[in-house]
């Protein structure tokens, strides 16, 4: 095995060490005793809103991915709650942001997807990402974001929460 492949299994290795004592510290901050469906991809429930969790070192090993149940699509509003997500979507595009709104295959329900540096994260900065998902979750339950002004206000909050969250982690990644 030559030195590359070396130091990527060794890193893959320490994210998925990282992925679960996360998972293990986060179960423990809320006396869950499930670590293990966590970590093998069973969702997380938190004020009816659904949770994911996910490491995949073969697709970007330092990372958590996020995955947020938002909720099913109104059948008799779809086109607008489907073209407001979409404007959404280009706007997160536009300011940068580490997230985007999916419908969940074979579901009419609403996804979003985010992601954050492993290295740094604490079972705390965990549990206060996914506190804001849940307010956000359910407030896009009562809206459904077709209000643009707001829509765009509050998907602008979350995605300085997670810029931030993102820069504070990788400032504390660089420097270990």
């Amino acid at each position: 095995m030559n030195e590359k492949n070396h130091d990527i299994r060794q890193h893959a290795h320490a994210a998925r060490s990282a992925f679960a004592e996360l998972v293990k510290g986060y179960c423990n901050l809320h006396k869950l005793d499930d670590a293990g469906g966590i970590l093998a991809g069973k969702p997380i429930e938190i004020d009816g809103v659904s949770f994911s969790l996910v490491h995949d070192e073969d697709v970007q090993p330092g990372t958590l991915f996020l995955y947020t149940g938002y909720g099913s699509v109104p059948g008799e509003r779809a086109a607008a709650v489907h073209a407001s997500l979409l404007e959404i979507n280009l706007f997160l595009h536009r300011i940068g942001g580490a997230a985007t709104f999916a419908l969940a295959p074979g579901r009419n329900e609403v996804a979003l997807a985010e992601y954050f540096p492993l290295a740094g994260l604490t079972p705390e900065l965990l549990d206060a990402l996914l506190a804001d998902a849940v307010r956000n979750a359910l407030s896009w339950r009562a809206t459904h974001f077709l209000d643009k002004g707001q829509a765009e206000a509050q998907v602008r909050a979350r995605t300085d929460i997670g810029a931030a969250m993102r820069q504070r982690l990788l400032g504390k990644g660089n420097r270990q």
